[in-house]
C-alpha cells in the first residue's frame, strides 16, 4: 500500500513538471530555448551574429480557399449554431489573429467586394479577412488633373476613378509614353493590374476652400461638388489619396 502510495506521488509529480514545461515558452525546430518574449519560436539554432535563425526552412502557413471576407468559411459554415449566434458565442471574435494563405483569386468580373480574393496571406480581425501586403505601399495620389470650372454652381460631379484609368492606361491616354513600348498598364503593386472601383477608398486631403465647396465622394469614386468661384489662384487644386480596402 506503502509502495502505491509512492508510486502515485511519483507519478502526480511528474505529470506536474510536464504540466509546467507545456505552458512554458516552446521552440519548434530545435532544442534551442524560445526567445525571452516568444511563447511559441520557430528556429532550427541559436540566432547568429546577423540574427539567423533557421538554415533548414521556413514556416508552411495553412492553404486555403476564402469565400467571403465576412465569414469564416470553409472552417466554419455560416449554419453553424455558434456561428448563427456569434453575437452571444463571439466566435468570431474568438478567431481574430487567424492567419492563412489563400490560393483563390476571384474573377474580374466580381464587383462585390466580399468575394473579391486574391493570391496572398490573410489575416482575420474578428470582422473580416485582410489580405497582407507587409511593405507593399497601401496608398497612393491621382496624378494632376483638370477639374472643369467654367461657371459657378451646385452639385457638379467628377469622377475620380474614372480619371485614374485614364491615366494609368495608355489606351486611355494619349499623352501616355514610356521608354518601355510593352508598358500599357501602370499595374497596382499588389496585383499587378488596375484596382477595381470596389478596392479603392477615396481620400481628399486639400482642397481650395475658396474655389471649391460641399465635396462628397461616394463609394465608386464619384465627387460631387459645387463652384464658388472660377477665379483661380496659385493655390486652387485638390490632393486626391487613394488607400487599398
Amino acid at each position: 500500500m506503502k509502495r502505491r502510495i509512492i508510486q502515485t506521488t511519483i507519478i502526480c509529480i511528474l505529470f506536474l513538471f510536464a504540466l509546467n514545461k507545456i505552458n512554458a515558452q516552446v521552440t519548434i525546430g530545435s532544442g534551442v530555448p524560445a526567445a525571452k518574449g516568444a511563447i511559441l519560436e520557430i528556429k532550427s539554432k541559436e540566432a547568429d551574429n546577423n540574427n539567423i535563425t533557421s538554415d533548414k526552412g521556413g514556416l508552411g502557413l495553412p492553404r486555403v480557399m476564402l469565400r467571403d471576407r465576412t465569414t469564416l468559411e470553409p472552417f466554419i459554415s455560416t449554419t453553424d449554431h455558434d456561428w448563427t449566434n456569434k453575437g452571444n458565442t463571439k466566435i468570431d471574435r474568438k478567431h481574430t489573429g487567424l492567419v492563412v494563405y489563400n490560393l483563390y483569386e476571384s474573377p474580374s468580373s466580381v464587383t462585390d467586394y466580399n468575394k473579391i480574393f486574391h493570391k496572398g496571406v490573410y489575416i482575420w480581425d474578428g470582422e473580416k479577412w485582410n489580405i497582407e501586403s507587409f511593405n507593399q505601399k497601401r496608398y497612393f495620389y491621382l496624378p494632376t488633373f483638370n477639374i472643369p470650372l467654367k461657371e459657378t454652381g451646385t452639385k457638379k460631379t467628377f469622377n475620380l476613378y474614372e480619371e485614374y484609368k485614364k491615366q494609368f492606361t495608355k489606351t486611355l491616354n494619349n499623352k501616355f509614353i514610356s521608354n518601355n513600348k510593352n508598358i500599357n498598364t501602370i499595374p497596382s503593386p499588389l496585383y499587378g493590374r488596375l484596382y477595381s472601383k470596389e478596392e479603392l477608398n477615396y481620400v481628399i486631403t486639400y482642397f481650395d476652400d475658396k474655389i471649391l465647396d460641399n465635396i462628397v465622394v461616394d463609394n465608386d469614386g464619384l465627387m460631387t461638388y459645387d463652384v464658388k468661384s472660377i477665379n483661380t489662384t496659385p493655390d486652387s487644386y485638390i490632393n486626391v489619396l487613394f488607400i487599398v480596402k
